[in-house]
């Protein structure tokens, strides 16, 4: 709901200022009435500890001066700027939809379809916007917004104007989203604004930030893999993740739009990873299991990778219902085992194909139809194994 800030009910210039619709502790965004066109806008301003400021104040004309230079239909047009009354203001298209940020905190992670039509909406700009030099800065999800049909615009270009009025080294941002060269202080890129789509990407499919607020180093190996947060998001995705997270801006994609490209492609792909069932007991093995058929070239899931909860089954259910092949490994606790025992039935249920491995006892009677492997004396599968899951994995 709107709130109600110190400018609400004043008239500034031509401005009737109705409510105030967002405070992002800079950057005030209030509901006006332009009076000559009778036209509802955004109004804008300094929030008031920084009002007085003539660094952030050059910023603020500095950043709406560069959004007016780019012509762009998901850029947020600026339709004016002035002082009054002390006040220095812009004033933008009043977009009625939430920000990102807003959006994903009432109402989490978005459809994989919305989430990549943001993305690619956002990416043109940003392509955009380099290939005419320039950089946004900070492409996170506060400066993300919808309109009521649902399109999304970049906005707020007031960080590149305070850090053209300061200095381009200095570490500023929604910091959860900022690179790792722009953590050690070097100057923002579009290189800098691809690794920050790549975390509104995250954002938007998991609806959690990619990474703590002040972590120092933001590589890919630190960030918790996309499906902890939501089984149905393919593995293929991190791959792409992994390119534009990467530590050396030279290793990530050479365009934001390709970038995007891929994250689209991975997302529609088909689903590619291997599920495994198996007892407690065999951790151990199943810890070198899930490596050996990493090395040969399989995507492996295991329910080591969520917490136990209410949601547990739907988690597993999920992740088997959407899985390539099914793996279970076979021994005496495993067929006591009342959750393999399920996982076993859900495979059949949803026919996927089904790879048992005999690591200690018999086979399984659910099994007994099924051509299985040994693994007893805790061997790893030969080649063949690997091969036959491959064939049904990938069709080759």
């Amino acid at each position: 709901m709107p709130g109600r800030g110190e400018l609400t009910g004043t008239i500034v210039g031509q401005y009737e200022i109705q409510d105030l619709v967002e405070d992002n502790t800079i950057i005030q965004t209030y509901r006006a009435v332009q009076r000559s066109l009778e036209r509802e806008v955004a109004f804008q301003v300094l929030s008031p500890s920084h009002r007085t400021d003539p660094t952030w104040v050059m910023a603020l004309k500095s950043g709406a001066q560069i959004a007016a230079s780019y012509q762009h239909p998901h850029i947020i047009p600026i339709m004016d700027m002035g002082r009054n009354a002390d006040v220095d203001y812009v004033v933008t298209r009043l977009l009625l939809g939430r920000t990102l940020r807003t959006h994903i905190e009432k109402t989490g992670a978005k459809p994989v379809q919305e989430a990549v039509t943001l993305v690619r909406q956002i990416a043109d700009a940003l392509d955009f916007i380099h290939s005419h030099g320039g950089y946004h800065g900070d492409p996170a999800p506060v400066n993300i917004i919808f309109d009521e049909w649902g399109s999304a615009y970049i906005a707020d270009f007031y960080l590149q104007g305070y850090l053209r009025a300061t200095t381009p080294n200095q570490v500023a941002g929604v910091r959860r989203f900022v690179a790792s060269e722009r953590m050690a202080g070097e100057p923002p890129t579009a290189m800098s604004d691809q690794f920050a789509l790549a975390g509104v990407a995250y954002f938007a499919i998991t609806g959690k930030y990619p990474w703590e607020r002040d972590a120092p180093v933001r590589v890919f190996d630190n960030l918790v893999p996309p499906q902890e947060h939501r089984l149905d998001i393919p593995l293929s995705v991190n791959a792409v993740l992994m390119r534009a997270f990467a530590f050396n801006p030279a290793d990530r994609y050479p365009t934001t739009g390709e970038f995007s490209r891929q994250f689209e492609q991975s997302l529609s792909s088909s689903p590619t990873h291997v599920f495994i069932s198996y007892s407690r007991q065999d951790v151990e093995y199943v810890t070198a299991l899930r490596a050996y058929l990493q090395v040969n070239g399989l995507e492996i899931w295991s329910d080591h990778q969520i917490e136990h909860g209410e949601q547990w089954f739907n988690q597993i259910n999920n992740a088997i219902k959407t899985c390539a092949a099914f793996l279970v490994v076979m021994s005496p606790e495993a067929e006591q085992s009342e959750w393999v025992q399920k996982e076993v039935l859900l495979a059949k249920r949803y026919k996927k194909p089904i790879f048992p491995l005999l690591l200690r006892g018999e086979e399984f009677p659910l099994l007994i139809d099924v051509q299985f492997a040994s693994a007893v004396g805790g061997m790893l599968p030969d080649p063949d194994f690997c091969r036959r899951i491959k064939r049904a994995v990938y069709g080759r």
